[in-house]
């Protein structure tokens, strides 16, 4: 990846890869959360409802604690 700013060293263009890369990795894995607590929502039973429980106790400001929550607050109603 070339820097948008040009210049630049070898080495700050492999940091900015990397960087990248583990960003993407993360989107990717909050992208499966979503996705997995949203099944799990639609599902609705016990077991599903134990599950969402189980991720909500994470910790409280990753996206897939927060999206659990949204998902038992809204099975709630």
């Amino acid at each position: 990846m070339r820097l948008p700013w040009g210049g630049g060293s070898l080495w700050a263009e492999h940091r900015v890869d990397r960087i990248g890369s583990v960003l993407s990795d993360q989107k990717r894995s909050w992208t499966r959360a979503a996705r997995g607590t949203a099944i799990l929502e639609e599902v609705g039973t016990a077991e599903a409802v134990k599950a969402l429980e189980r991720i909500a106790d994470g910790h409280p400001d990753a996206f897939p604690t927060k999206a659990a929550k949204a998902s038992l607050a809204r099975l709630k109603k």
